[in-house]
């Protein structure tokens, strides 16, 4: 009886915040940051910086800007330009030199014409990605995002429709392990979609 009464006060305990050495005089800012009377950041229980107290701004539940230096969920983000950096949409941001997404540098996306469609498909002059994965074959000057597909015209199928001067494509997801891939179909008709294995 007495290790279940040790195991539910340590539970109890840890529930409501009170292991851990100052998390009763911690400040809750937003989301899952914290700071304490020290100046010590915390992502959840995680301590992520130490120092005096300073203004910590909390963007999108997932970032924090704190001394200069950028957290996505708790993880500093290095190479970044603080003076420039912005929170986007969906997990992106982005600098004067980078497009971050989930706080990991987007080698191939472009700063200046960068352009976020959905939470999946985003482009820039040169490319059209889809989860972060280059869409081949568009042509760049005529592409135009079209939106989610609608198959009955009242429930997303879930898959995303772009067209350029070749045709209107649906960008599909295509199971494969551990591995990412897509499908690009020409869309002639609701059929043509729907019936896709």
């Amino acid at each position: 009886m007495k290790k279940i009464a040790y195991i539910s006060l340590f539970i109890c305990l840890n529930i409501v915040g009170l292991c851990g050495g100052n998390v009763k005089n911690r400040e809750y800012l937003s989301c899952d940051y914290s700071i304490d009377s020290k100046g010590n950041l915390y992502y959840r229980e995680n301590k992520i910086a130490v120092g005096k107290k300073d203004k910590v701004i909390v963007e999108d539940c997932y970032y924090a800007i704190y001394k200069k230096n950028i957290y996505y969920k708790g993880n500093q983000i290095y190479e970044v330009d603080y003076k420039t950096f912005v929170v986007l949409d969906y997990g992106y941001s982005k600098d004067k030199n980078h497009i971050y997404y989930d706080g990991i540098i987007f080698k191939d996306a472009n700063t200046s014409s960068f352009k976020i469609h959905s939470s999946n498909l985003v482009s820039d002059k040169n490319n059209v990605y889809y989860k972060n994965n280059k869409v081949d074959g568009v042509d760049m000057s005529t592409f135009k995002y079209e939106g989610c597909y609608h198959p009955y015209g009242c429930i997303c199928y879930g898959d995303e429709t772009i067209s350029d001067k070749n045709g209107e494509y649906a960008i599909l997801d295509v199971e494969n392990d551990s591995e990412f891939k897509y499908k690009k179909i020409e869309i002639n008709g609701y059929d043509d979609i729907i019936n896709i294995n």
